[in-house]
C-alpha cells in the first residue's frame, strides 16, 4: 500500500484543525502521514497541531521561515516521505472516510498524475 502525504498548511486555523485532522485519520486508507506546515500564526494553532502530533505518530508538525501557503506548501513537499502527495486546507472536511483510497485508487487504476 502506497504512503499518501497529507500537506496542511496551518495559519490561524485553532477552530477548524481538529475536525479536519481527525478527518484525515479516520480515512480507510490508513497509511498516511499528515504534514502540518504551522505558518505564523497568532491563536496558538501551534500548540494544538504539536498535541494532535503526541495522539497520532502519523502526524508531523513543521514550521515555515516563509509567510504563505504555497511556501508552507513547498515546505511539506520537502519534509514528505510519501509516494503521492495531497493538499489539504485546514478548514477542509472530509465527509467520506473513503475520499484518499478513491482518489490513489484512480491514479493507479487510471495511471494518472493529477487528482
Amino acid at each position: 500500500m502506497d504512503k499518501i502525504s497529507v500537506v496542511v498548511p496551518v495559519h490561524n486555523g485553532r477552530r477548524f484543525l481538529r475536525k479536519t485532522i481527525r478527518g484525515i485519520l479516520n480515512q480507510d486508507y490508513k497509511n498516511l502521514e499528515v504534514i502540518l506546515v504551522e505558518n505564523f500564526s497568532e491563536d496558538n494553532s501551534l500548540e494544538l497541531c504539536r498535541d494532535i502530533q503526541k495522539e497520532d505518530d502519523r502526524v508531523l508538525v513543521v514550521t515555515s521561515e516563509e509567510r504563505g501557503t504555497s511556501l508552507a506548501r513547498k515546505k511539506g513537499v520537502e519534509n514528505a516521505s510519501g509516494k503521492y502527495i495531497l493538499f489539504s486546507d485546514q478548514d477542509d472536511y472530509y465527509v467520506s472516510k473513503s475520499s484518499i483510497r478513491k482518489m490513489h485508487d484512480a491514479i493507479v487504476e487510471d495511471d494518472v498524475q493529477v487528482v
